[in-house]
């Protein structure tokens, strides 16, 4: 029953991390596109690819599936 609940949370964080990961570069293409940004910092952009990773785990955990697509 506990190892159910380890691949539940796992399959949870391996997608959270390919749509974060996504949802980060659309965001920074439209930004470049714009001229908003031209600087690329390593640690900022760990930093928010983290944070979208962690929304969209908290989505999926707090089952809001209908904002979410996938």
């Amino acid at each position: 029953m506990l190892i159910q609940y380890i691949w539940v949370g796992l399959c949870t964080v391996n997608r959270s991390i390919i749509i974060g990961a996504m949802i980060y570069l659309i965001i920074l293409g439209v930004l470049y596109l714009t001229n908003k940004r031209k600087e690329f910092k390593v640690r900022q952009i760990i930093s928010a690819i983290l944070l979208s990773i962690y929304t969209i785990a908290l989505l999926k955990v707090e089952d809001m599936r209908k904002l979410m697509t996938f």
